[in-house]
């Protein structure tokens, strides 16, 4: 069952939270608190688009003239389907490159601690429906989920500071060194 008292300690309280549910830890329990709160947001997302229409979220353009069911059920699909995919691939990488520099938690602890502070962003992503202000809350809210991934990846490796935020920045930095590479490569056959 979900606990949705642990997604606002998880927010509010990490430290403490993270070093108290280490031992809860679930995979089971952490692909509840995705599901749910996937749910939660397409419900939110879906009365928005009852209420406002679906241009007022324009990643859903695509979908111009389709018919509200045709957009209500594209919003079930993305947010329940491809956000439980979503997490499984985006904290088995952290888990694997945490695991290269020394980690010693399992996949279960990272992915039960991770879902405890996404599924409250996930539903905070309603805010992108207001104008300017949503985008900008988001943000701020992106880079504090940041330091709670980092909070996380602390608490289930025990590896330190450094070790830590490279296990979150290591793939990103190498894929954009990659993408540098691809972009100078290409820019020289031009010339």
């Amino acid at each position: 069952m979900v606990n949705f008292s642990l997604w606002k300690d998880a927010f509010l309280k990490p430290k403490e939270t993270f070093q108290k549910e280490k031992a809860n830890a679930s995979l089971k329990e952490g692909v509840m608190n995705i599901l749910a709160a996937s749910v939660i947001i397409s419900v939110l997302f879906s009365i928005v688009v009852l209420i406002f229409g679906a241009s007022l979220i324009p990643q859903l353009g695509f979908l111009a003239g389709a018919g509200v069911v045709l957009i209500i059920l594209a919003i079930f699909i993305f947010f329940v389907v491809i956000e439980l995919i979503g997490t499984f691939i985006n904290v088995g990488i952290i888990w694997i490159v945490a695991k290269l520099l020394g980690g010693t938690g399992s996949y279960d602890q990272q992915y039960y601690l991770t879902s405890l502070f996404t599924a409250p962003l996930l539903v905070l992503l309603v805010l992108m429906v207001i104008p300017l202000i949503g985008w900008l809350v988001m943000f701020v809210v992106s880079i504090y989920s940041l330091y709670l991934l980092y909070l996380v990846i602390k608490q289930v490796h025990g590896l330190s500071t450094g070790r830590a935020i490279l296990s979150i920045f290591l793939i990103p930095i190498i894929a954009l060194v990659l993408l540098f590479i691809v972009i100078g490569v290409v820019v020289m056959k031009q010339l």
